[in-house]
């Protein structure tokens, strides 16, 4: 059966991944660089503000999409910085709870509305804000319920006023690991290998360095990927006929049937946490990507130094 169905739906493409990928890099950058921060960090602090509820290690984890271990590993500098504060359950540890102190209320605070600022001023300049507050920043909450398996099991109380909520970059994480984990899965390559072999099965030939501006990635990562799908026989590379300075890389038929093999899965993971509830919605995010896409793709040489 068609996943896609007959109606308009949002599946897997390369533009998709480029987004999320430069996305959920450029806020673990922010995060970092201004804060201290992991990507993680920030979403387990910002989670703690918006439930305004002291939650367990189980709920945070479910929430996250995270293993209860890695925050068991999060959570100590947290605290010894004096963000976190932890009631320990004797007999199970999974059942200790984690509470934003003061002072990692204000800080996630300033967090959150300046990781917004830069966001804004980047991937969603220009966008309607009406359209944003409906489909990104209040309904993201169902998609990332399908993408977890089921609701979370709290509430979470409050929106931040001028920024997005928590939701939006776990679902971002969230449906990049699903999607390299798919990748892994079934054929073997890292999903910045798989994103170079997708973004040649449109077009006949590309050189490296118009591969790494479609993807939005840098040229050394795609020269890298390269080299080892060449090595599974999954691209070619031959002379360019109109700059013998440079070289072309195409698919191979056995790079071609590995593509028709995975990205009907991918399209399974991807329509249903990617519905916003009518046609109309499909639309309107479609254009949204798009527009995120070009502004990204602006700004990719000079987001680092605009941190």
């Amino acid at each position: 059966m068609d996943i896609r169905g007959t109606g308009e739906t949002l599946g897997f493409s390369a533009q998709l991944a480029a987004i999320y990928t430069e996305l959920a890099r450029c806020s673990g950058l922010f995060c970092r660089k201004r804060f201290d921060w992991s990507l993680t960090e920030y979403e387990l602090l910002l989670t703690l503000w918006e439930a305004e509820d002291a939650l367990s290690f189980a709920q945070l984890a479910d929430f996250l999409i995270l293993r209860t271990n890695t925050l068991w590993h999060m959570v100590p500098p947290l605290a010894d910085r004096g963000l976190v504060t932890v009631q320990n359950d004797q007999k199970d540890r999974r059942l200790g709870r984690l509470q934003l102190s003061t002072s990692g209320s204000d800080l996630v605070t300033e967090c959150c509305e300046s990781l917004f600022a830069f966001s804004k001023g980047v991937a969603q300049e220009s966008l309607p804000d009406t359209e944003y507050d409906r489909f990104l920043r209040t309904g993201i909450g169902r998609n990332l319920d399908v993408l977890r398996g089921h609701p979370a099991d709290f509430e979470l109380k409050r929106l931040p006023e001028a920024a997005q909520g928590v939701e939006f970059t776990i679902f971002i994480r969230g449906i990049l690991e699903k999607w390299r984990q798919c990748v892994q899965d079934q054929c073997q390559l890292t999903f910045n290998e798989f994103r170079v072999l997708h973004v040649l099965s449109d077009i006949p030939s590309l050189r490296v360095q118009d591969i790494a501006e479609r993807l939005l990635a840098p040229r050394s990562q795609v020269s890298l990927s390269k080299r080892h799908l060449r090595k599974r026989g999954l691209v070619r590379e031959f002379s360019n006929p109109f700059d013998g300075r440079s070289v072309l890389i195409a698919l191979t038929p056995t790079g071609r049937r590995i593509l028709e093999e995975v990205l009907p899965n991918l399209d399974a993971i991807t329509v249903p946490t990617h519905h916003p509830g009518s046609e109309e919605g499909v639309m309107v995010l479609r254009a949204w990507h798009s527009r995120m896409y070009y502004n990204l793709k602006r700004h990719h040489g000079n987001i680092v130094e605009s941190l």
